[in-house]
């Protein structure tokens, strides 16, 4: 008589093994599955809540435009003066601000042109004049300022100061995006994804977005979260938008204390 192997009483057979494996790993597929859809449900939710508080619906899209800051892009030339500015503006002495920056914008300091040309957009000690504002932006823009680029493209898109041109405001996001400013990426995918001025193209969208969001822009990364969600002209894919999700809510206390004031404020489903 062979001797024939004893099977422990917990061994399953090779086949039923196999079939047992193969329904665990659909029941793990299917647990992940509602986990993503669980925590994705929590962000929407997140999201909305933060929209809601924020304030009430835009008819544009929105545009940032930047204020003066500490961390100038380029004080190369007579920077003393630009300093000396910058400590009137903080103390909100807006004349004696402008009078350095005056001085430091002449000698060819483009960070002081544009701080000049955000004085005269809001009316910081002078009075607020958009054509005035479009000309020292166009000045430091043309000398490749990123911030006035994108400052000029949202003058042009708007029409505030200068004669409205879609056109003009694309390239001058562009020539932004190129120089790295995140914000002349986002309001290029506003563009596209809008398909306001020129043809619908969620992959334009999706392309400006993505730069813009993984260099932490926020607003980029919920519009990114959103058309993956919605699925909205390509196919839904949750575990994308539950990741821009993610990266927008761990940028948001970093954000709600360092935002920059924005000129609208996009509370639109994104």
């Amino acid at each position: 008589m062979s001797w024939q192997p004893t099977m422990h009483p917990h061994t399953f057979p090779r086949t039923t093994f196999c079939q047992y494996s193969i329904k665990c790993q659909v029941i793990k597929n299917q647990y992940t599955l509602l986990l993503v859809k669980f925590f994705l449900s929590i962000f929407i939710v997140f999201n909305t809540a933060c929209e809601f508080k924020m304030g009430t619906d835009v008819e544009k899209p929105p545009s940032v435009a930047m204020p003066p800051t500490a961390t100038p892009q380029d004080t190369t030339v007579n920077n003393s003066a630009y300093q000396r500015g910058l400590e009137a503006y903080q103390r909100k002495d807006y004349t004696t601000a402008l009078s350095y920056w005056e001085n430091s914008a002449a000698a060819g300091d483009l960070e002081a042109q544009v701080h000049i040309g955000w004085m005269y957009e809001y009316g910081q000690g002078v009075l607020q004049n958009h054509t005035i504002a479009a000309k020292w932006y166009l000045k430091a823009a043309e000398a490749g300022h990123a911030s006035a680029q994108t400052n000029l493209g949202v003058m042009y898109q708007y029409g505030d100061g200068l004669e409205q041109s879609l056109d003009n405001a694309i390239h001058w996001y562009r020539q932004a995006a190129e120089a790295g400013d995140p914000n002349a990426n986002y309001n290029l995918g506003m563009i596209y994804e809008s398909g306001n001025g020129v043809p619908r193209n969620i992959t334009q969208a999706i392309n400006w977005y993505t730069k813009a969001a993984e260099v932490g822009h926020v607003n980029s990364q919920t519009k990114l979260a959103g058309i993956y969600r919605r699925g909205a002209a390509l196919p839904q894919d949750l575990q994308k938008a539950l990741y821009w999700y993610k990266q927008g809510a761990e940028q948001t206390h970093i954000t709600t204390t360092n935002r920059l004031p924005q000129k609208l404020t996009d509370t639109h489903d994104p």
